[in-house]
């Protein structure tokens, strides 16, 4: 009977040999709400599946021909197989799952059934598969660092302190402990547009330094690229701001606006390790959206100055 499996503490779903969903448990419904019943019973089961990602614990995708309700209904025996959720809860879980075919009495096959147990607190007790979770955390973080950028750019929240909000979005996206943000100057030079949670000798917002003393913050404009500095391949410029920072690494990254970089972002951290871990490709987003916040003040600010122009001829 059917409402024997409704006491179990698993999700158990069955469907028929079409791929049909035909039944769901009380667990299934309590994990993941109410609309399974009216949305997704009695429909295929590839519309259920794909409504959220699954990934193994390696990270690869798991794709609809690789479920287990697919590779049951192939005649497969799936024994606790786990799966990682990484975005439909609060947080990433891991689910143990294990399927099987049905067949009639006669030997044809009638369907299948799924079961599945979240055993994501036993396995983050065995320290096991913690790694990936963390990962996938890590991963879902960044998404919504992304779209808060976006966000912030689309509503004008940087306002006249653009430089200082970038400065501090961008420590904060990369976990980095302070920064200052450069934009290119007249001639040789560089100026210092803002600093966050960084005080050094000769360091000033407003001041301008010659290129020579920031020469990868100038190959990361010019290249377009992200790059990491650390003691002991900086110069002496470097050693000195790093040593008086308290800071064993930095990571240049370019504000870009299309092809043009407008400027860069020295991201400082204490910990060598962390800059290393850096990813490039995230850096680099980091540093695109960012450009698109400069862009607009840039544009802004010429605005106002051909508004007082044009006030000062009348």
């Amino acid at each position: 009977s059917p409402a024997l499996f409704d006491d179990l503490p698993l999700s158990v779903m069955a469907i028929d040999r079409f791929g049909q969903l035909v039944y769901v448990n009380r667990e299934v419904v309590r994990q993941w709400g109410v609309a399974i019943q009216d949305r997704y019973v009695g429909r295929h089961y590839a519309h259920f599946v794909g409504m959220f990602r699954r990934k193994r614990l390696d990270g690869s995708v798991v794709r609809i021909h690789d479920h287990p309700f697919t590779r049951a209904l192939r005649g497969e025996h799936v024994h606790n197989e786990p799966h990682l959720v990484p975005t439909f809860f609060d947080a990433p879980r891991i689910f143990s799952l294990s399927s099987r075919p049905l067949h009639h009495e006669h030997g044809a096959l009638s369907g299948a059934v799924l079961i599945s147990r979240d055993v994501t607190a036993e396995m983050q007790a065995a320290d096991d598969g913690v790694s990936s979770l963390e990962l996938l955390a890590e991963a879902r973080r960044r998404v919504d660092v992304l779209g808060a950028l976006s966000s912030e750019i689309g509503i004008g929240e940087y306002g006249n302190d653009v430089f200082g909000n970038v400065a501090q979005r961008v420590c904060e996206a990369l976990n980095g402990d302070s920064g200052a943000v450069l934009t290119p100057a007249t001639g040789s030079y560089v100026m210092i547009r803002a600093l966050y949670r960084l005080s050094v000798d000769g360091f000033e917002v407003g001041r301008e330094l010659d290129r020579l003393r920031v020469p990868t913050s100038i190959l990361s404009m010019t290249q377009r690229e992200v790059f990491v500095v650390t003691e002991e391949d900086s110069g002496l410029s470097g050693r000195a701001l790093l040593a008086e920072s308290k800071a064993r690494s930095v990571v240049m990254i370019p504000l870009l606006y299309a092809d043009e970089a407008l400027g860069v972002v020295n991201v400082l951290f204490a910990d060598a390790t962390q800059a290393q871990r850096v990813d490039r490709d995230f850096a680099m987003a980091v540093g695109r959206q960012c450009g698109q916040a400069v862009q607009h003040h840039n544009v802004m600010q010429e605005l106002e100055a051909c508004q007082r122009r044009m006030g000062g001829d009348s």
